[in-house]
């Protein structure tokens, strides 16, 4: 039977981290951004419940049994799903990539994986479908690309988490064309594969959590449901993402659009940002 991969597109910011969310409450395996395992690896990082990969319960048991090359994969990974590996791949990794997801289907039937389109993710769904035995689902999640920018204008999440706010130097310019690239490769997997796609719009769903959990559950093919639209968020073995993924019994609600830092970016900044961005149709 194949694994059940819900792989979550575009670019990052977008809310994909709330939908591992609510797909954690629900059952299903997690991973978070799981593209950034070999870097939360070698920085010695935690997983998301606090305790370190080789100590985690879940991790444990698929990473660090001795009988899988870890260290080869962990310098393999991330650069074989980027955009300098889109055409040729490596073989080298599908292999390895084979031996985890092997291992992960022992552990859950149905996973979710939100690593994005962006740069280092460019290649990996398409990488995931070509050589592994998995059914995958792509949602592609786009958000308003003016809160995408007011999100990264606040600064780096991994800084953010330490309570440092500080943006990097020509964010405009780098949200900008990062999204583009981003929401255009995952309308790529799209024309390929219209079956394995959908679109859904950040806003859409946290103005109408439950109608968009229907959609959501009628297209990967599992139950989906909240109580008052509250993700209880009790634990979870997220790799990266968000650092709401810290946080618990969480109200999904437009209030979560991040709007009152408005008054941190300035008039030319926002200027710019309407003259460089695209606009998806809705």
């Amino acid at each position: 039977m194949a694994l059940k991969y819900i792989y979550i597109g575009g670019y990052g910011r977008s809310g994909s981290t709330l939908i591992d969310l609510i797909f954690n409450d629900n059952n299903i395996f997690s991973m978070g951004e799981f593209l950034a395992l070999s870097t939360r690896i070698r920085a010695g990082d935690t997983c998301t419940c606090g305790l370190k990969f080789d100590s985690c319960k879940v991790w444990k048991d698929i990473l660090f049994d001795g009988s899988f090359d870890l260290d080869r994969y962990v310098i393999k990974q991330k650069w074989a799903d980027s955009l300098l590996c889109f055409l040729t791949g490596s073989k080298e990794n599908a292999l390895l990539e084979k031996q985890i997801l092997k291992r992960i289907s022992k552990f859950s039937d149905v996973v979710s994986d939100s690593s994005k389109t962006t740069f280092y993710g460019v290649n990996r769904p398409f990488h995931l479908l070509k050589n592994n035995n998995v059914d995958l689902r792509f949602i592609h999640l786009i958000r308003n690309p003016k809160d995408v920018m007011l999100s990264n204008y606040l600064g780096d999440n991994k800084k953010l988490e330490k309570g440092i706010s500080k943006s990097k130097c020509l964010t405009i310019f780098r949200t900008a064309v990062n999204w583009n690239l981003a929401n255009l490769f995952a309308y790529m997997f799209g024309v390929i594969y219209p079956k394995r796609y959908m679109k859904l719009h950040y806003e859409n769903l946290v103005k109408n959590p439950q109608k968009y959990l229907s959609v959501i559950s009628d297209f990967i093919g599992e139950p989906l449901s909240l109580r008052d639209n509250i993700i209880i968020n009790n634990i979870n073995h997220m790799v990266d993402g968000n650092r709401l993924r810290h946080v618990s019994n969480i109200k999904i609600s437009s209030n979560l659009q991040e709007k009152k830092y408005l008054f941190r970016i300035h008039f030319w900044d926002m200027l710019m940002t309407k003259l460089i961005y695209w606009k998806l149709k809705r």
